[in-house]
Formats: C-alpha cells, sequence, structure tokens
C-alpha cells in the first residue's frame, strides 16, 4: 500500500504546484562513500523514499548506522547525493530557495 501511495505522491510531485504540499519528499535518495587507498564503497543511505507533509510532526529514529546523520546532511545540502532526488518546501535540495527557511544546530 506504502509503494502505491508513494509512487502516485512523488509522481504528482513532478507536475507543479503539487511539490508544495511536502516540507520534506525524497526520492530514491542515496550516498555511496569510496575509501580512498582501498577504493571499497560503503553504502551511508539506500534509495530512501520519504513524505512529510507540511504540518506534520516527525521523528527520525534507527540505530546507529541506520543514515540518519547522512540524510539530514543531503537534505541540507552539507552533502551531495549519490542518486535520487529531494525537495524541502518545495524546492529542490541544494537551491537557495530550499535553506531559505532552514535551520540546522549538528
Amino acid at each position: 500500500m506504502f509503494e502505491d501511495r508513494h509512487d502516485s505522491a512523488v509522481a504528482a510531485a513532478t507536475e507543479p504546484g503539487c511539490v508544495a504540499d511536502y516540507a520534506v519528499l525524497t526520492e530514491k535518495l542515496s550516498k555511496h562513500y569510496r575509501h580512498p587507498w582501498t577504493l571499497r564503497v560503503t553504502e551511508g543511505l539506500s534509495d530512501l523514499d520519504l513524505e512529510v507533509r507540511r504540518g506534520e510532526v516527525f521523528g527520525y529514529l534507527g540505530p546507529n548506522g541506520a543514515g540518519k546523520t547522512t540524510t539530514i546532511k543531503l537534505l541540507t545540502g552539507l552533502l551531495r547525493p549519490s542518486s535520487g532526488r529531494a525537495w524541502l518546501m518545495g524546492s529542490p535540495v541544494g537551491t537557495e530557495q530550499s535553506r531559505r527557511s532552514l535551520g540546522f544546530l549538528p
């Protein structure tokens, strides 16, 4: 059921004006790190689909190494995603507009 609801939300979000309904929207957001010496790839975040509507209260909980900090850093623009897309308050992550109403205290 979540798959159908999410697919329809992402499909609707690609239409102008619909992304604005979400405070946070991610589609297949992933981050991979490559070790500089061994060239071994580590997955920091894998295919995250997340929807948080404006006005909702959302808690982001999980065990160590689950990707919580990586997700926040991707959403704030401190890291660039390896793949996928994300929007904050209706604006694509990485744009100045997406950071205007954002506060982050690490």
